[in-house]
């Protein structure tokens, strides 16, 4: 990949319509791997192994049905401000948090640098614990109320 982060990629509408029929060939198919067949000058073919044919099923499942796909470098640095944005939080609460170490980083200078992969893992588990806390909550309600408080 360059030196960019994320790779988008849109598609025009006039091409979905096969890559969906190449979507439900790859989903109906029964075989353990997919052979590629490159035709121009001189024709190539190529065995697709099985966990690249995961990957590329679920490409093509975001590309039928929203015309759109991002793929993105987890392993890249990030700076606080992209991070802040990727969280959903300040970049004063995020600077907090990373002084607590609630996520790896390196500090240079004045500057924060995060692993693209450190940032998205923290959220995943920031967003089950809003989860958690949501449904405590609800829990919580629906006790307070049959016990009459």
């Amino acid at each position: 990949m360059s030196e960019e982060i994320a790779l988008h990629h849109r598609i025009p509408d006039d091409e979905r319509p096969a890559v969906e029929a190449l979507r439900l060939a790859l989903r109906q198919g029964t075989a353990s791997s997919v052979r590629l067949t490159i035709s121009d000058d001189s024709t190539q073919s190529f065995v697709v192994p099985p966990s690249t044919m995961a990957v590329l099923s679920e490409l093509l499942d975001l590309l039928a049905t929203t015309g759109q796909a991002t793929v993105i470098d987890e392993d890249r640095e990030i700076g606080l401000d992209e991070a802040a944005h990727l969280l959903s939080m300040s970049r004063a609460m995020l600077a907090h948090r990373l002084a607590r170490g609630d996520v790896p980083h390196v500090r240079t200078d004045e500057a924060y640098r995060l692993r693209l992969s450190d940032v998205l893992a923290f959220r995943e588990i920031e967003t089950a614990q809003r989860r958690a806390l949501a449904e405590l909550g609800v829990l919580t309600d629906e006790a307070m109320r049959r016990d009459g408080g």
